[in-house]
C-alpha cells in the first residue's frame, strides 16, 4: 500500500493569518476523506515572534498560525501529531487518525545557525517518527538572507544536516532516516541576471534560463549543498519577492531580483529500488499575505507493512453499554497485545473532530487490575459523560512510548436513557479503526 505526503511551506513575512481559505495551499480541497493525503507537513518561516507572544505561544496557547492551520486540518478530520517552533520557525505534522496507533518515537528538535549557533533567528525546526516500521524526518529551514551570502547558506545547510539531534530514539541524525523531506526558505538567489532580464524571462515562461543561474542548483551541482537530495523540476515563477497584498514583483527602491528562495527537497536512504517519488510541485500565486508565495509538494511512498499492521490496543463495544447516556457512567473495554500496560497510561475520550492527542474531552487512567498485560481485557469507567450528544472516540495513550496505541470506532453519546428519543447522524468511516 502507499502513503501520500503533502508538504507545504510559506515565509509569511511576520504577518498574522488572514481570514482566507488555506485549503488550496494545504491540499485539502477533496470533499471525501479517503481522497485526502495521509500525512501533512506544514512549515512556516517568519511567524510573528516578539518576546511577549513567544512566552504565551510556548506555554499557554497556540500561536495564531497554529490555531488557524489546525482549524483547516481538523475540519477535514486530520489530526496533529506534534508541532515544533524556534523563534519565527514553525513546523506542524498531522496525519489521518487511522495512522496514529502506528506512530512511534515521535521527536522534535531545533538547530540554531545564527551567530555561531547561539541565536535561533536562522536555522531549522525538525520532527521525526517511525510509521509502520519505517523512519521519516521532516526539516523546516530558514537560511541566511542576502544575495552574496552563498557560503553562509551552504554552511547553514551543513550545520543543520550534521548538528540536528533527536534524543532518546534509535535514529538520532537526519542521515539515519530512510525518508527525509527538507524544505523552507533557503534564501538562495539568482546570479548573473539583472532584475529586468529575470522579469522578462518570467513573462516568457522561460523558467529554465533563470534556474540555470540559480545559486542553490549551482552549488548543489558542485557538491556544496543538498548533494544527496532530489528536487522535481520547477515549472512556476519565482516565489520571492512580491509587494504585499499583490502579485507584483518588488517595486520598492531596492527592486530585488525575483528568486526561487522557497524550495522542497527529498531523499530516500536505500540500496534497493526507490519506494518514494514526488508527484507534484506547485506554487500558489493567489495568496498575497506575504512578500513570498507559498509552495507545496506531494509525495507517494510505498509501505507494504501497512497491509499487515494491527494496533497494539483494540477497543470492544457491546450493545448493553452503547450508546452512552449522561445518566450513568460510561463503560470502556479494551484488549492489549504485546505491550505491558501501566497505571500511568490513560484513555482519552475525544470528539470525532479532535485536533491532536491532547485535545480530549476527558480521560481516565488505564488501571489494569489483576490482568496486568491487558490481554484478557480491561474495563475503565468514565464518570464524566459529555452533556453534548454526538459521536466520540477512545484513544489509548502510552506514557512510556508517548504516543497513541489504539483508537476506537466512533460511538454515540446521548443525553437520554432511550436512544430512540434523539437521533444523531453517524459520521463517515474509513478503515476498521476510525
Amino acid at each position: 500500500m502507499s502513503l501520500r505526503i503533502v508538504t507545504s511551506s510559506w515565509n509569511v513575512n511576520g504577518q498574522q493569518p488572514r481570514e482566507e481559505n488555506l485549503d488550496e495551499w494545504l491540499h485539502l480541497l477533496e470533499e471525501h476523506h479517503e481522497n485526502l493525503a495521509d500525512i501533512y507537513v506544514i512549515g512556516i518561516q517568519e511567524v510573528p515572534s516578539d518576546p511577549a507572544s513567544l512566552v504565551l505561544d510556548y506555554y499557554i496557547r497556540n500561536d495564531h498560525w497554529t490555531s488557524r492551520l489546525l482549524l483547516f486540518l481538523s475540519t477535514k478530520g486530520i489530526v496533529m501529531v506534534e508541532s515544533a517552533r524556534m523563534m519565527g520557525m514553525l513546523l506542524i505534522v498531522a496525519v489521518k487518525p487511522i495512522h496514529l496507533p502506528f506512530l512511534r518515537e515521535i521527536r522534535s528538535t531545533y538547530t540554531k545557525t545564527s551567530f555561531y549557533g547561539l541565536i535561533g533567528i536562522k536555522g531549522a525546526v525538525s520532527l521525526r517518527f517511525d510509521l509502520y516500521g519505517e523512519s521519516f524526518c521532516f526539516i523546516n529551514n530558514h537560511f541566511t538572507a542576502g544575495e552574496k551570502s552563498i557560503e553562509y547558506r551552504n554552511n547553514n545547510y551543513h550545520a543543520v544536516n550534521s548538528k540536528t539531534l533527536f534524543r532518546n530514539c534509535e535514529k538520532q541524525l537526519i542521515n539515519d532516516h530512510r525518508y527525509c523531506i527538507n524544505f523552507g526558505d533557503f534564501n538562495y538567489r539568482i546570479d548573473d541576471l539583472d532584475v529586468n532580464t529575470v522579469k522578462k524571462l518570467i513573462a516568457e515562461n522561460d523558467f529554465q534560463t533563470i534556474l540555470d543561474n540559480d545559486q542553490l542548483l549551482k552549488n548543489k551541482k558542485e557538491g556544496k549543498c543538498f548533494e544527496d537530495f532530489n528536487e522535481q523540476p520547477i515549472n512556476f515563477s519565482p516565489t520571492y519577492k512580491y509587494d504585499l497584498n499583490s502579485s507584483n514583483f518588488d517595486s520598492s527602491l531596492k527592486q530585488r531580483t525575483p528568486a526561487y528562495t522557497d524550495r522542497i527537497f527529498w531523499r530516500e536512504k536505500t540500496e534497493e529500488v526507490l519506494s518514494m517519488e514526488q508527484s507534484m510541485y506547485l506554487s500558489h500565486m493567489a495568496y498575497e499575505t506575504s512578500d513570498h508565495k507559498p509552495i507545496s509538494a506531494e509525495f507517494v511512498v510505498q509501505i507494504p507493512a501497512m497491509l499487515s499492521s494491527t494496533a497494539v490496543v483494540e477497543f470492544k463495544f457491546e450493545d448493553s453499554y452503547i450508546p452512552w447516556t449522561s445518566e450513568e457512567d460510561g463503560v470502556c473495554v479494551f484488549y492489549v497485545k504485546g505491550y505491558q500496560t501501566s497505571s500511568w497510561d490513560w484513555i482519552g475520550l475525544y470528539p470525532i473532530d479532535f485536533k491532536s492527542p491532547q485535545d480530549y474531552y476527558t480521560y481516565e487512567w488505564s488501571v489494569s487490575g489483576v490482568d496486568e498485560t491487558g490481554e484478557d481485557g480491561c474495563m475503565v469507567l468514565f464518570d464524566d459523560v459529555p452533556d453534548i450528544p454526538g459521536y466520540y472516540i477512545f484513544g489509548y495513550w502510552s506514557r512510556k512510548l508517548e504516543c497513541i496505541l489504539g483508537l476506537s470506532e466512533p460511538f454515540e453519546v446521548t443525553p437520554l436513557s432511550d436512544p430512540q428519543e434523539i437521533t444523531v447522524e453517524a459520521p463517515a468511516q474509513e478503515g476498521e479503526n476510525v
